[in-house]
């Protein structure tokens, strides 16, 4: 355990950190700090994050002398995906691919059993901030066109790499899961650990076997190369463990739709967060709950932005009949309050960004975006041709 310093007071049901309840038969091993795993080879040095199905650390690998990050499975998760064969097939295609050095490539795995049963963990470089934290999108901050521009020609190049060469869909592209790369890893990792120890939490339901941690992850950045991260729900592109996939805001159209889906889901979810960054808000959403589903809101948006949906695709979805008249693809009423004004997406765009500096950019934004968002996904273009592109090479 920690001294009092180290510790701080947060309530057993804190929405930042994972509840106690997790700590369950199937869920997350009860990992501490100075912990060794691997046969002693990984040695947690403090807890970097968390999600649904994993914790992330921050460990010293012994063997190697560097630090590097563990991410560890609860064990339901690691049951129920196939994360570690996605990850095996990222790592081991080619070397030579500009677009492997966006996407973060696993170093090792091992299996750990603990108490709550026996968890996969994944080793990978230690990365820094992530586009949301640098961005400040949290605090509907924006960026410039001009740096935006070049994390989409990172992003679309690493997409071209796990597409074309890997066969993998990432399907969960967000701003938290796009990380800055570090140039010094040893020296950056070092100084944060000294500026930021490990901090446990004191729960007001305590646990004699449980000891959390806040989420500490690397504060500093000193490198311009961003990566793709988390393949947690990646699916082969010829093999879908499951279907409903990416997050809602930033879902295509054709998954809404329970149509077939392939690369090109990635493809539009780019396009959503390059608009993210622009503009320091979501292109769609969020949606009021009460009365209607939110899947019928978003059909609206998606409409009133680019026109009525192609008939060819509505026919498609097995879930097309619950939004629309099969018989002319035009949307059901689902609220008569609601009527959504259309507005082409360049004339959106102009209104709200016309703060930004580059304003003389935005025609050439909104045509590139025309490739990216096209509603049926056979019209977007693919990763590579959007990675060499003129509005992505400056």
């Amino acid at each position: 355990m920690g001294t009092l310093e180290n510790a701080v007071s947060t309530d057993a049901t804190d929405p930042q950190e994972e509840p106690l309840s997790a700590y369950e038969h199937g869920g997350f091993h009860p990992a501490r700090v100075d912990d060794l795993l691997s046969s002693g080879r990984y040695r947690l040095k403090r807890k970097l994050g968390w999600g649904m199905y994993s914790i992330v650390w921050l460990a010293r690998d012994e063997q190697m002398k560097r630090y590097v990050a563990i991410k560890i499975l609860s064990a339901r998760s690691t049951r129920a995906t196939p994360e570690l064969a996605i990850l095996s097939k990222v790592a081991n295609s080619s070397e030579e691919h500009p677009g492997r050095m966006h996407v973060t490539v696993m170093l090792d795995s091992f299996s750990h059993t603990g108490p709550n049963g026996t968890h996969d963990c994944f080793v990978f470089e230690v990365l820094g901030p992530t586009v949301l934290q640098l961005s400040g999108r949290d605090t509907d901050s924006c960026l410039p066109l001009m740096p935006i521009r070049e994390i989409s020609r990172q992003l679309f190049s690493g997409l071209d790499y796990l597409h074309s060469v890997c066969g993998v869909v990432h399907t969960d592209l967000k701003l938290s899961n796009i990380m800055a790369a570090l140039d010094d890893v040893e020296s950056t990792v070092q100084d944060d650990l000294r500026s930021n120890p490990p901090e446990e939490l004191v729960d007001a339901a305590t646990s004699n076997t449980v000891v959390r941690y806040k989420s500490q992850p690397i504060a500093a950045s000193d490198g311009l190369v961003m990566k793709i991260a988390d393949f947690g729900v990646a699916n082969m592109i010829s093999d879908h463990f499951m279907e409903m996939v990416q997050p809602a805001a930033l879902r295509a159209p054709e998954v809404i739709l329970g149509a077939p889906w392939n690369e090109k889901v990635d493809i539009w979810s780019v396009g959503c967060l390059i608009y993210e960054l622009a503009n320091g808000r979501a292109l769609f959403g969020p949606w009021p709950t009460e009365g209607f589903p939110w899947e019928a809101m978003h059909l609206l948006d998606i409409q009133a932005l680019f026109g009525p949906f192609p008939i060819d695709l509505v026919r498609r979805g097995s879930r097309s009949k619950n939004y629309f008249d099969m018989s002319n693809g035009t949307l059901l009423p689902t609220n008569p309050r609601i009527e959504l004004p259309s507005i082409a997406l360049d004339e959106h765009l102009q209104s709200v960004l016309s703060h930004a500096e580059e304003r003389d950019d935005i025609e050439a934004l909104c045509a590139f975006l025309e490739r990216v968002l096209s509603v049926l996904p056979e019209r977007r273009s693919s990763a590579k041709e959007l990675a060499e592109h003129s509005w992505t090479n400056i």
